[in-house]
């Protein structure tokens, strides 16, 4: 007979317990900040997610993100990720619910680190990400659900995603994926992306400062921005290939995905945004609205 879980009020019981043995969903290195494990009493019942810094972030089971600092974390049985073929045996926020009213923890990786959220039925997790746009994803192509006594089955195939300014200078890497280089000024133009009004737009960036077009193509600059790295399997191809561009962002709805476009101009690559409703790509070329439409732009694609 599986054990009970232990779930136990952060803040009142935890924190002044000096305990260490919560249950962790991720951890961020370059921050040293333990994700933890959490869920939380909302409208009669209880709603998992994560916790960090003393905050839980949940989303209710209308679908709706929320914060709030009254949470409790796990503390027992140990849990361990595994694939979501091992759905049967995932773990509930509440075992003393009847069963129909179940619901279960699942988790995905976003930006390299991974959190979690709730699961609605047996196809989509939903997490609160920060409060940003609500985030969904698809059992069957990149997933996971929390399971008691597993394995570990990691099989995410999502972009990797990461912070120029304090992760990527700081690693030594060398791997960020390029759109372009400028031999006259001897400077790699880097694949970019930055989070904008709620949502990641792509652009390119050079010399730490990164040039992007919103939706509404207002073009800015940005010193807070990311990279593509780990990137082998992707490449340039004619916008003919549209439909297999890869998006800026493969957490958000099919509807609001935004592909990321390039061409040539004074010889040089740069990227930019393709706005699918009037087939054109855009990008900000040094604060220069620059256009182009089918056919004349490529789009990234895996290989």
């Amino acid at each position: 007979m599986d054990t009970m879980p232990t779930w136990i009020d952060y803040r009142t019981k935890y924190l002044k317990s000096d305990r260490t043995d919560a249950q962790l969903s991720g951890y961020n290195w370059w921050t040293n900040v333990t994700i933890c494990l959490a869920r939380t009493l909302h409208q009669g019942c209880y709603v998992p997610g994560f916790a960090l810094d003393g905050v839980g972030y949940f989303v209710s089971k209308e679908k709706q993100p929320f914060e709030d600092n009254n949470f409790q974390v796990l503390v027992e049985p140990k849990i361990e990720i595994n694939h979501y073929s091992k759905f049967a045996d995932g773990i509930v926020v509440d075992d003393l619910v009847a069963e129909s009213e179940q619901i279960k923890f699942g988790g995905f990786v976003i930006e390299e680190m991974r959190y979690c959220g709730m699961v609605e039925g047996r196809q989509t997790c939903y997490i609160n990400f920060f409060g940003m746009k609500l985030k969904m994803i698809m059992f069957g192509c990149q997933d996971s659900s929390i399971e008691r006594n597993g394995s570990i089955e990691q099989t995410d195939t999502m972009l990797t995603w990461i912070d120029y300014h304090t992760q990527y200078l700081n690693s030594g890497r060398i791997d960020a994926e390029l759109c372009g280089f400028d031999a006259n000024m001897n400077l790699e133009i880097y694949l970019a992306r930055t989070l904008h009004q709620g949502y990641y737009v792509p652009g390119f960036a050079l010399n730490g400062v990164g040039y992007f077009v919103s939706r509404e193509w207002q073009l800015f600059p940005e010193r807070n921005f990311q990279v593509l790295v780990e990137a082998e399997y992707i490449e340039f191809d004619s916008c003919s290939e549209l439909a297999n561009g890869i998006v800026v962002d493969d957490l958000v709805a099919e509807s609001e995905q935004i592909k990321i476009g390039s061409f040539e101009i004074d010889g040089v690559r740069y990227c930019g945004l393709v706005d699918g409703q009037y087939s054109v790509c855009i990008i900000n070329f040094f604060g220069i609205l620059s256009m182009k439409q089918v056919p004349e732009f490529e789009v990234f694609v895996r290989r």
